[in-house]
């Protein structure tokens, strides 16, 4: 890791906005010559947020919930609560580290910031990822603060003002979320109607639940992921009592013989459909009709 030369690492801003006393770290940029450990340290908290954001390449930060690896284009916000480390910056890799406080203060306001903040600022880590305009946006901050180019308290307001509008990103993402599940609600219903005109025409036929999910272009692992939630039971086992339902009714309407009904009931043989009525009624067919 290395700093650029003739500067000091950091610059510090601060601003104090309606209820909020925000203070901000700015860093200069990251580099690496190469994959390499660049903390050895165990994993640790801070008092402060830490903004990550990856320029180029790639880092990875260790955490007590798992790796996070950031890509160009990444940002991470590690709470204070997160244990965390960075592992690595890849070869030719390049980005920031901006820690960054925010503290509410006393007094009624209109406006509570630090409410707003709350989906980003909070005890959970938060990947946003392909955000280059923030990339390019972070890049400019931390320019103007070490070319002195911005006054101090503009930079950490520049810097809470991202942070306002990752809020934003991240609500689209909730939303983008949750539309994809509605989507796949919608999906399942379509199909558990067809699913529905499949079963009624096809329970007699030799059709194995692999049949039912290629004509519905999804795995069977999916199908039955939908029959248990449309009938509360596998396509096979909802396949077997159709058929077994009919045996029941033909041994009790009709004079047909055993070996008849288990053909027309769908069953591969009149053993199977001697093994089904025991394990379902405790009887044979024979007694069954009897009764």
């Amino acid at each position: 890791m290395k700093k650029r030369e003739n500067e000091k690492l950091t610059r510090e801003a601060s601003v104090l906005l309606e209820n909020v006393d925000f203070h901000v770290l700015i860093s200069s940029p990251y580099l690496s010559e190469g994959e390499r450990p660049v903390h050895e340290t165990l994993l640790h908290k801070h008092v402060f947020y830490e903004f990550f954001v990856c320029k180029q390449g790639e880092i990875n930060i260790k955490t007590a919930e798992g790796d996070i690896l950031l890509c160009s284009g990444d940002i991470a916000i590690i709470p204070p609560t997160s244990s965390h480390v960075l592992r690595y910056v890849a070869e030719n890799s390049e980005g920031y580290i901006i820690p960054f406080i925010c503290k509410k203060v006393n007094g009624d306001n209109n406006i509570d910031i630090l409410k707003k903040l709350t989906p980003v600022i909070n005890n959970e880590i938060h990947v946003f990822n392909n955000c280059s305009e923030y990339i390019c946006e972070t890049q400019k901050i931390v320019e103007e603060s070490f070319e002195g180019t911005c006054e101090k308290f503009l930079t950490a307001l520049h810097f809470l003002e991202m942070l306002l509008r990752l809020v934003k990103v991240k609500a689209k993402s909730e939303l983008d979320t949750e539309q994809k599940k509605d989507e796949a609600v919608s999906d399942d219903i379509e199909r558990m109607v067809k699913l529905d005109i499949m079963i009624a025409n096809r329970y007699l036929q030799k059709f194995t639940a692999s049949d039912y999910a290629n004509e519905l272009f999804i795995s069977t692992r999916q199908l039955d992921r939908i029959a248990i939630k449309r009938y509360g039971k596998s396509i096979h086992q909802l396949i077997v009592d159709r058929r077994f339902t009919l045996a029941e009714q033909l041994l009790s309407t009709t004079d047909l013989t055993v070996e008849d009904i288990a053909s027309r009931s769908g069953f591969s043989s009149s053993a199977s459909l001697y093994r089904e009525f025991k394990k379902r009624k405790g009887v044979t067919p024979a007694v069954f009709r009897k009764v």
